[in-house]
C-alpha cells in the first residue's frame, strides 16, 4: 500500500490543484462504484484499525471478485493511472489505480485494480457510472478488492492530505455512510 500511495502522491503533486483550494462539499452524493443490481460488501469502513486510520480514515474497502467492473462514483477528469508492483516476492501480484479529479478539487482514488485493468487514460473526462477499470487483487490475496477514498491532493511525502467522509446513494431515495461488514445493493 505504501508504494501505491507514494506513486499516487506524485501524480497528485503534479496536478495544478493544491490542498488549500479544495472545497469538499459534504452533501455531495456518490454512486456505489459498481454495476446497478450488484450486491457489494464493505470489508473495511471508516476508522478501521486494520488500515483506515489517520490520513486514510475515510477510506472504504469493498469486496469485489477479480475482474468486476469498477465505475466512477463521481464524474471528473482522470488525473492519473498507473501500476505499482508489490515487493519483490514472486508470489505477490501487481495492481493498478485510477485517480479522478472532481470539480471541487478533490480526488477520487480507486486502488487495487487488476494489473493493466484501467479502462481510462489521463486527461479523459468521465461521468458518474462510467467504466474506469476492473477490480483486482494486490499483494498476497485470495479475493478481489477495491479501495476507494476521496481526498485533497497528496504531497510527495504522502504526509499532507486529508480524506473526506462521503455519502453514497443506496436506494431510490436513500443516501448513507457505508458500514463495514454490510452488503449494499447498487441502485
Amino acid at each position: 500500500m505504501r508504494k501505491y500511495l507514494i506513486v499516487i502522491a506524485a501524480v497528485m503533486a503534479a496536478s495544478s490543484v493544491h490542498s488549500e483550494t479544495v472545497q469538499h462539499d459534504p452533501t455531495t452524493v456518490y454512486a456505489l462504484p459498481f454495476k446497478r443490481g450488484s450486491c457489494v460488501r464493505v470489508l473495511m469502513g471508516y476508522d478501521d484499525p486494520r488500515g483506515h486510520t489517520g490520513d486514510r480514515r475515510f477510506a472504504i474497502l469493498f469486496g469485489a471478485p477479480v475482474g468486476t467492473e469498477v465505475l466512477a462514483a463521481r464524474g471528473g477528469v482522470v488525473a492519473g493511472t498507473g501500476t505499482v508492483p508489490h515487493g519483490d516476492d514472486p508470489g505477490t501480484s501487481r495492481g493498478d489505480y485510477v485517480l479522478v479529479r472532481h470539480s471541487d478539487g478533490t480526488f477520487g482514488a480507486y486502488i487495487h485494480l487488476r494489473h493493466k485493468g484501467a479502462a481510462v487514460a489521463k486527461g479523459q473526462s468521465v461521468k458518474t457510472g462510467q467504466l474506469l477499470g476492473y477490480s483486482g487483487c494486490f499483494g498476497r490475496c485470495d479475493a478481489g478488492v477495491l479501495h476507494f477514498h476521496v481526498s485533497t491532493p497528496m504531497d510527495e511525502r504522502r504526509s499532507d492530505y486529508k480524506t473526506f467522509p462521503t455519502v453514497f446513494k443506496t436506494g431510490q431515495d436513500s443516501v448513507e455512510f457505508l458500514e463495514a461488514n454490510r452488503c449494499y445493493l447498487v441502485p
